[in-house]
């Protein structure tokens, strides 16, 4: 039973602190798009509060007229909030540096990690 649990906290730790296959800090990412959102208008005036924004999915991204071997830590976040009312995206750099021009770029999709 403690291997058990010590796997599972190992797995918690991993995948804040960077074990998924991106090497992102899925807390920072959570956090950055969270308090982005939250400036949107619509978001705003809905009564949105942080944990009601949600990460789907996050993958590295490049210039449309670039190929994925061009990464250069950008990242298309796709994200909602939890009542499915709105589902949208922002680009990210490796800062965590959330912004609004996702449209000039595009995912690697074999370079993706669905958040759950």
């Amino acid at each position: 039973m403690k291997k058990i649990i010590s796997l599972s906290v190992m797995a918690v730790l991993l995948t804040a602190c960077g074990g998924n296959k991106l090497e992102l800090d899925l807390e920072k990412v959570q956090n950055a798009v969270a308090e982005e959102a939250l400036k949107k208008k619509s978001i705003e005036e809905g009564d949105y509060t942080k944990e009601d924004i949600e990460v789907v999915k996050v993958c590295e991204s490049v210039e449309l007229d670039e190929t994925k071997d061009d990464f250069k830590g950008q990242y298309i976040v796709d994200w909602k909030t939890n009542d499915d009312k709105y589902e949208l995206d922002f680009s990210m750099n490796s800062d965590y540096e959330v912004g609004y021009s996702s449209s000039r770029l595009k995912p690697i999709e074999d370079r993706c990690i669905s958040v759950e």
